[in-house]
């Protein structure tokens, strides 16, 4: 029955980013619509299954103390048998017992602790949720209010401003054609007159000099040495950035470690 609840709570969770990533967006702003009522019904859903997951947590405590118990009565027997062979073996089984029981110990609160963590990050997102909920139901009631005031006031004055635009800008685009006609004839004349001077002397010079320029050549060479030195320099800015990543998540580790009480000694 635990294992159901953890399954339905992280099924709840999924669900609930499935809904907002695939929410409609509100046209003309950065918001969506969603269900309230399923929106609520799964914050509900996490809410309820809280208690399920903590009492897994604390069978996983219970499970670790048995092993404990265990440990302790097997580091027992084997004082007991050490001591049977020979004396010059007592304080190492001893040791040997009170090693095994530490180790179980700090596995156990490792664990324990892992879970607890984990728990309290779902928590925090589920108390994060409704929040965020609120606000966008919030919004979906001013924009649909919004839109409600535009279909009445706003889109009748735009479209007759819209239809004045069109009338004037008809009339200023048809006066603007009978001028540049006018001014186009003129121009086509005159450039009629300079491209057939220009074409004959352009065709003149490409009779007598060569496909390929060296200007050319020249650039092409220099396009090959600039991509050659932009991929060293990448690679170069690549390699550092793997140096400083590397330094950035030991100190984020070692920060880790030292704020969980974990630190090495």
């Amino acid at each position: 029955m635990q294992q159901d609840a953890i399954s339905a709570f992280r099924k709840n969770l999924n669900d609930l980013e499935e809904i907002v990533m695939q929410a409609k967006r509100v046209p003309l702003s950065n918001m969506c619509m969603v269900d309230r009522e399923r929106i609520l019904g799964l914050a509900n859903a996490i809410t309820t299954d809280l208690p399920t997951v903590f009492a897994e947590c604390e069978g996983v405590v219970q499970n670790q103390i048995t092993i404990i118990s265990e440990a302790n009565e097997r580091a027992e027997q084997t004082k007991q048998n050490a001591t049977m062979r020979a004396n010059q073996y007592v304080t190492d089984a001893k040791n040997q017992a009170q090693q095994m029981t530490a180790q179980a110990q700090q596995q156990a609160q490792e664990m324990l602790g892992q879970r607890i963590y984990d728990l309290q990050i779902a928590e925090n997102i589920a108390l994060q949720t409704i929040p965020m909920i609120q606000g966008i139901q919030y919004s979906n009631f001013n924009l649909s209010r919004k839109i409600n005031s535009a279909f009445i006031i706003t889109l009748p004055i735009f479209k007759q401003c819209l239809t004045q635009a069109v009338m004037l800008k008809r009339q200023e685009l048809q006066a603007k054609s009978m001028e540049a006609l006018d001014q186009k004839t003129n121009e086509l004349l005159l450039r009629n007159a300079e491209n057939m001077a220009n074409q004959n002397a352009r065709i003149a010079r490409m009779a007598t000099g060569s496909s390929v320029q060296i200007e050319t050549l020249e650039k092409t060479w220099q396009t090959i040495m600039k991509g050659i030195e932009q991929t060293k320099a990448i690679e170069e800015e690549n390699r550092n950035a793997r140096q400083n990543n590397a330094v950035k998540l030991e100190n984020m580790k070692q920060s880790i470690l030292k704020t969980t009480g974990h630190e090495p000694r």
